[in-house]
């Protein structure tokens, strides 16, 4: 009898131990005093921000504008550069041209704005005009009758950059009348041309 009720009181301080045990457990996870640890957040991934995308605008090259203006009389030849005769192109007008040099910028059309260096000389050689005497290129709009037919003609199938000789017959210049009193009646003009620009 003594036994069992040692084995009983074993029993129940085992119990007991087990409740304590399972209250402090439960206690410890009820407690608002209690602190559980949690995770440290995770910082978002991001992706690293592309450069803004900058557009470059693209250079203007002497081939679209006037050059700037040189200031100042510059060298004026006394004679044309001389030309063989065989060498001239001779177009249906009659106007005959060679090129010096041929430019490597824009061709004028017709409405086009041209400014040129040019220099003129008379069938006996005699020089009449230059616009190398002046401070700069002269400006004028091709195909609208501002300069005799042979300048037109003769200007819009060069280049800018472009140097070219032209021998124009009266009838594509200033034909019976002449321009009194430097330029004679029926006179064919020799021109030295050099198209520095088209606008």
């Amino acid at each position: 009898m003594e036994r069992n009720y040692i084995v009983i009181g074993a029993i129940l301080s085992t119990a007991l131990l087990m409740a304590l045990a399972g209250g402090v457990m439960l206690r410890g996870l009820s407690d608002p005093s209690t602190k559980i640890a949690t995770p440290a957040p995770i910082a978002p991934t991001t992706t690293p921000a592309k450069p803004p995308l900058t557009i470059t605008p693209p250079k203007t090259t002497s081939k679209d504008v006037f050059p700037p203006v040189q200031s100042g009389p510059r060298e004026v030849p006394s004679t044309p550069e001389p030309v063989e005769e065989g060498k001239y192109i001779v177009t249906a007008s009659g106007l005959k041209y060679f090129d010096h040099e041929v430019g490597t910028g824009a061709s004028p059309a017709t409405g086009n704005k041209v400014a040129l260096d040019y220099t003129g000389w008379l069938a006996n050689g005699t020089r009449f005009d230059s616009s190398l005497e002046r401070d700069k290129p002269v400006t004028i709009t091709i195909g609208k009758g501002e300069v005799m037919d042979g300048w037109d003609e003769g200007v819009l199938s060069m280049k800018v950059g472009g140097k070219r000789h032209l021998v124009i017959p009266p009838d594509i210049a200033f034909g019976k009348k002449g321009r009194p009193p430097v330029v004679p009646p029926n006179e064919t003009l020799t021109f030295e041309m050099h198209l520095v620009g088209v606008e």
